[in-house]
């Protein structure tokens, strides 16, 4: 029995640790993925202490990644009956907190971009109407790569809303939510 439990702790960490560097590929804290996978792969709710003793992590670490994971809505606290403190819960469903992550981790990027690329673009169209004729040659190539990144974020973003539908949609077509 022993080595049965052994297994069964490296098989959780190891599905821990993997989704903490999944998120890191997405720029969000490694113990965020960590303190998600924890709280997932957890057959009850856990507490603050259980997340800090279980993770290796500090109060802070922990206090910081769990408030982010609640605003992403991938976790929520919890009460527990006969039990004191803040205990946590993952949501359960996978298709919810895929759609959520693409939302506010990929949705930001495609933000940031579609606004520097419309500045970067009213930019260029003065510097193309200007008296000096080689700058304006540069800012008409320059405006023209612009337009086609511009085009292929205009794209990236429907697809990705496309996918977000798709995901947050059960097999039965009706919503997850």
């Amino acid at each position: 029995m022993g080595q049965q439990l052994d297994q069964l702790t490296e098989a959780q960490r190891v599905v821990i640790e993997a989704l903490g560097r999944a998120m890191a590929l997405y720029g969000l804290p490694v113990a965020l993925g960590r303190a998600y996978a924890l709280l997932y792969l957890a057959e009850t709710p856990l507490s603050f202490k259980e997340i800090t003793d279980r993770l290796g992590i500090t109060k802070g670490t922990a206090s910081v990644n769990l408030r982010m994971l609640e605003r992403l809505r991938l976790v929520r606290q919890v009460w527990t009956p006969g039990r004191r403190g803040k205990f946590y819960v993952a949501e359960g469903d996978y298709r919810q907190v895929l759609a959520e992550l693409m939302r506010t981790t990929v949705a930001s990027e495609m933000g940031i971009m579609t606004s520097a690329l419309e500045e970067s673009d009213r930019l260029l169209q003065s510097a193309e109407t200007g008296p000096e004729a080689t700058a304006r040659e540069q800012a008409g190539a320059f405006r023209a790569r612009v337009a086609a990144l511009r085009e292929h974020y205009e794209t990236s973003c429907r697809l990705l809303q496309s996918l977000v539908d798709a995901i947050s949609t059960n097999r039965t077509g009706t919503s997850s939510a």
